[in-house]
């Protein structure tokens, strides 16, 4: 596998972390549930900023990427590849307003304006939400802790209770003050394993600025902007082709309230953003004739579809083609939770008759 294709962006689901740390105590201390929420939602409010190099590889490459990380709270971040050299230059980014995906080199992006910012409470959901979460659906076992870039780190297992789970194991160390993944391998019902290690961390330095989200005017950019009117249901039946599938929130996991639809050029390039004060699901399609994969993550095979999942700071990734349509979908809920719903919409043998995002009782 060449390094054009090595997984480029594998760092830390930042809320994922915030999750596993709770979970891993409850079971070890007998502290109440309330107890551990309180404390890993005090330990991330510690950070108020960190800068990072992250080493990542996956199991069908020999060529590690290493990453610099720029964070800020609440949930900020820049990620820029460094090495190797055919990828250096790789771009993501998150500032509560924004999405900023770019690959310099192959002169595209993809940049999302007018995201809900989160409140102090809706943190606070986070860490229910995924605390809970990983509760029902994956059991944890207790690692000897060890030292990770000059840190102390909890080793933590997360065993998935459903074989047939994509994510089947996260092994990992926990960051002991700041509830952080430091250092973590996962293994994938599809056959792959990915790693990434932070080799080097300093929390809440005096400044730490995040650039600006601009690309060259060269670049081909593929723009949403949420802050303008969205289409009415009418609308959406009129312009938006009856052959997308949107995503089902099966039993209301995540209580997406609110939704807004767009649609630009065809009916088959479209968007839908879903969300409520702590979460949000965003669905970016166009037709599969279009040249629009960025770069590839993490190669999983769902319902016999290849699907390519990234994981970054503050959301993940997933980029399918299903039915002659592209799809992308980038969200801050849990990635199992993530990868479900992708594989519900690739089981789906006809398109979706409401617009929403569904519930399923």
């Amino acid at each position: 596998m060449s390094a054009r294709h090595l997984f480029i962006n594998r760092t830390l689901k930042f809320v994922i972390g915030i999750g596993s740390l709770l979970v891993s105590n409850i079971s070890l201390a007998g502290a109440s549930h309330a107890y551990w929420i309180a404390k890993t939602h005090d330990n991330l409010n510690k950070i108020e900023n960190y800068q990072a190099t992250i080493e990542q590889s996956q199991s069908n490459s020999s060529i590690p990427v290493i990453s610099q990380v720029l964070f800020n709270k609440p949930n900020n971040f820049h990620l820029t590849v460094s090495q190797p050299i055919e990828l250096k230059g790789i771009e993501a980014g998150f500032n509560n307003h924004s999405i900023l995906l770019h690959n310099p080199n192959k002169q595209q992006a993809l940049k999302i304006d007018g995201l809900k910012s989160p409140t102090a409470a809706s943190k606070l959901e986070q860490v229910k939400s995924i605390y809970w979460y990983n509760q029902e659906y994956y059991d944890q076992v207790y690692k000897p802790s060890i030292n990770i870039a000059d840190r102390l780190s909890v080793g933590l297992d997360f065993i998935a209770k459903d074989q047939k789970n994509e994510i089947l194991k996260t092994s990992a160390f926990v960051d002991y003050h700041h509830s952080l993944f430091m250092q973590a391998s996962y293994s994938f019902n599809s056959g792959v394993s990915s790693q990434f290690k932070h080799t080097a961390i300093e929390f809440n330095q005096p400044q730490v600025t995040l650039p600006s989200f601009k690309v060259p005017k060269q670049t081909n950019t593929a723009y949403w902007d949420f802050n303008r009117a969205s289409l009415t249901d009418k609308q959406v039946k009129e312009k938006i082709s009856s052959a997308i599938h949107w995503p089902k929130d099966k039993n209301d996991i995540w209580g997406f309230a609110q939704h807004q639809f767009y649609q630009q050029d065809n009916a088959k390039t479209a968007a839908g953003y879903f969300y409520n004060d702590a979460f949000f699901m965003i669905v970016i399609t166009r037709p599969a004739t279009q040249n629009t994969e960025l770069f590839q993550g993490i190669p999983l095979i769902l319902n016999d579809t290849p699907v390519s999942f990234s994981q970054f700071p503050s959301f993940s990734d997933l980029v399918f083609e299903f039915n002659g349509i592209h799809y992308t979908l980038l969200s801050n809920i849990h990635s199992q939770s993530l990868i479900n719903m992708a594989k519900e919409m690739l089981s789906q043998k006809k398109s979706n008759e409401s617009i929403d995002l569904a519930v399923e009782s």
